[in-house]
């Protein structure tokens, strides 16, 4: 499913925003990386989405469909507290 269409079902209005952040991976030789050689970085197709619409007050609704079970997860801007679970990093982030 398209990330904007799917972030419509979820929000019910559209994305202001889509970005890519394509995943990575090093392509070394044997014994390569530690001895000083050539490392080749590669970007992958395989990555993380983040779609957003921006917002006039001080809320902030995440889903992931990494974590689907835990449905949309309701946050304020203000919070800073970090609660060991996987949207810290966005809170994070935001700090």
């Amino acid at each position: 499913m398209d990330v904007k269409q799917q972030f419509k079902n979820i929000f019910g209005y559209e994305p202001s925003h889509v970005y890519f952040a394509p995943g990575r991976v090093n392509l070394i030789g044997e014994h390569i990386d530690y001895n000083g050689g050539m490392v080749l970085p590669c970007a992958l197709t395989i990555g993380t989405y983040g779609v957003i619409s921006l917002r006039d007050d001080e809320k902030i609704r995440l889903y992931s469909e990494n974590f689907k079970d835990e449905g949309v997860i309701y946050l304020n801007l203000n919070s800073k507290e970090l609660e060991n679970e996987y949207y810290d990093y966005i809170i994070a982030l935001l700090a």
